[in-house]
């Protein structure tokens, strides 16, 4: 009886001492993890204390519904970094693929596709995102947007290309208007600006959401430029009586 006494309290004592241990150890939370510079990668006192945390935390979370919410140690706006192989570790896609390789599951086969041309053809000619009405996809790109028609589509056609850079250019599309992100900062609200250095606090720029008008599918026009305290990074469209972005 004194055993089973004696074991018990071990192994609260050994479950208590766990959960203080993965409250005073920093867990990773960023959305997005950076990774340490040369300064902070002075010894190998971050991987040990990574592994370790995990290794505690995969071990009592099956108690933690039972215990008390812990106190949040950081503050939100703390950063944190890890090494090139802890941020490795977080990544949960398999595929791991060589420059020309595909992958994919067993039921999705490549049976089209267009190169980037044009204005999108350069190296910093990023695709963004993508929207659909009809027949048409229309993708964004950091330099602008591009209609395809892919009703055939073993043949997708380009119809349009409007060079209007502005990053991030995400896109929408409600009937016959085309709406944009502009997340950069930019001399103007039109196609026609550039790049600003975002160091300079104190020179003027534009950022903010673009509106074309695609009735002519081989000729958006910009009809109208709204902009928006710190821009417009991604937007979502809601319709109805009166339309929101």
């Amino acid at each position: 009886m004194v055993r089973r006494k004696y074991r018990g309290l071990r192994l609260a004592l050994a479950l208590a001492l766990a959960f203080s241990m993965v409250l005073a150890v920093p867990l990773p939370a960023a959305a997005h993890p950076e990774v340490c510079d040369g300064k902070e990668l002075g010894s190998d006192s971050s991987s040990q204390t990574f592994r370790l945390a995990s290794k505690v935390l995969s071990t009592i979370n099956v108690f933690a519904s039972f215990l008390p919410p812990p106190q949040q140690m950081l503050d939100e706006s703390t950063e944190q970094c890890f090494t090139d192989e802890e941020i490795a570790a977080m990544d949960d896609s398999g595929a791991d693929l060589e420059p020309g390789e595909t992958d994919s599951s067993r039921n999705v086969r490549l049976i089209g596709n267009l190169r980037k041309t044009g204005p999108f053809g350069a190296t910093t000619g990023y695709g963004s995102d993508l929207a659909f009405w009809g027949k048409y996809a229309i993708q964004g790109n950091y330099e602008g947007f591009q209609i395809t028609d892919v009703s055939s589509r073993r043949h997708p056609r380009i119809v349009a290309q409007v060079d209007c850079p502005g990053s991030q250019n995400d896109v929408s599309v409600w009937e016959n208007l085309i709406f944009t992100s502009t997340d950069s900062r930019r001399t103007t609200d039109g196609c026609d600006s550039e790049s600003i250095d975002s160091t300079n606090p104190t020179s003027d720029y534009w950022e903010g959401m673009k509106i074309f008008d695609w009735s002519d599918k081989d000729n958006p026009v910009l009809i109208k430029s709204i902009e928006t305290d710190c821009g417009s990074h991604t937007h979502t469209l809601l319709t109805g009586l009166e339309s929101t972005l």
